[in-house]
């Protein structure tokens, strides 16, 4: 089976992983492309969700600074504690600048497409909105205009294309969205591609075909 090798990767995949680029999830997931060429489409709502992400975890990062030296004071005698010589404005802007290079180191090993909103159906969106279709729902879910953004880019990229489109996110309305849309497959999660990209390997398979056996499992469970 082909599995997309054109991908989108949500917000909510960093926001999982406080955008720690070393995590094991992503260093097994980079591990696992290095040899395959993968399309990353990152449309402009989403690029912008991501860095205002990153400057909200950058200000969160300086309040716990803050925080941890006002309840603990000797703190700021520790020889290398970056509240004793580095100003607030400063260092919340250092915090800010490495988050964003390891997200643009990140995005350096694919093929990036970056895509904004020309020809996209703003009609179509409404009416997404009215009828309160994914990625619209009730409630807080009504106002998700950047996400329906996102999926109509999306869609647009792919009528031009024909490509089908990996969507990996931990949002369940990407799910309901692709499940609206066949050129849209869902992934919950960076290890569920990473997974899939695998399946082709005969070592994956071999021991998915394994568990699957009914006398085996008896075989491996009596063997515990």
């Amino acid at each position: 089976m082909n599995h997309p090798t054109t991908i989108f990767i949500d917000t909510s995949i960093f926001d999982k992983s406080s955008y720690n680029f070393s995590s094991k999830e992503i260093l097994m997931f980079l591990d696992v492309i290095k040899e395959r060429e993968l399309k990353l489409l990152l449309p402009d709502p989403t690029k912008r969700e991501i860095m205002r992400h990153i400057n909200d975890s950058s200000k969160s990062a300086m309040k716990s600074l803050k925080d941890a030296q006002r309840r603990t004071p000797f703190l700021a005698k520790l020889k290398n504690w970056p509240l004793k010589e580095k100003n607030d404005y400063w260092l919340q802007n250092q915090i800010n600048k490495i988050a964003k290079e390891e997200f643009e180191k990140f995005l350096s090993l694919f093929n990036v497409q970056n895509l904004g909103y020309k020809n996209i159906d703003l009609n179509q969106i409404m009416n997404w909105y009215d009828r309160a279709i994914a990625p619209f729902g009730e409630g807080k879910k009504k106002k998700e205009f950047p996400d329906a953004f996102a999926v109509a880019i999306l869609l647009e990229y792919t009528k031009k294309t024909k490509e089908d489109i990996a969507i990996i996110s931990a949002d369940s309305d990407f799910e309901k969205a692709s499940n609206n849309h066949s050129c849209l497959l869902y992934y919950q999660s960076l290890a569920s591609y990473t997974e899939t990209l695998l399946s082709g390997d005969v070592r994956i398979s071999a021991a998915h075909d394994l568990l699957n056996k009914e006398a085996n499992k008896e075989k491996i469970f009596n063997s515990i």
